[in-house]
């Protein structure tokens, strides 16, 4: 079943992803922004496309008539209205050794950390 399919049935969207048996930290950046775009826009990931820019692969959807979307996690202009409207916090720590951490405004119990900040906030969300 699919994510938005099970999002519909009620499920929040953290129990959704625990059903499909996802692991954020293993997805490579392509397979991470066609999950966040999945539950950010609502779009089936069947119905996405991968494309390829300078070597980069970003999903895209839609059609050439309405225009086509793409979202790459590794973009700020694409990440940011997602941390501004879930209250997603990126701080960067004192030690080298620690890496960018993401959490809700608020709320330091859950976070998620990665050398990637973007990375970090979009598994965290």
């Amino acid at each position: 079943m699919a994510f938005t399919a099970l999002r519909a049935s009620g499920l929040t969207k953290e129990k959704a992803w625990d059903k499909l048996g996802m692991n954020y930290e293993d997805m490579s950046d392509f397979e991470l922004s066609c999950n966040v775009a999945s539950v950010a826009f609502g779009v089936d990931i069947e119905d996405m496309s991968e494309f390829t820019v300078g070597g980069k692969s970003v999903p895209v959807w839609g059609h050439s008539l309405s225009g086509l979307r793409s979202f790459d996690i590794n973009n700020p202009t694409d990440v940011w209205p997602i941390i501004l409207e879930n209250k997603i916090n990126i701080t960067f720590r004192d030690k080298p050794s620690l890496e960018p951490m993401a959490t809700k405004a608020g709320d330091d119990k859950l976070s998620h950390s990665d050398k990637n900040p973007l990375r970090a906030a979009m598994i965290f969300f």
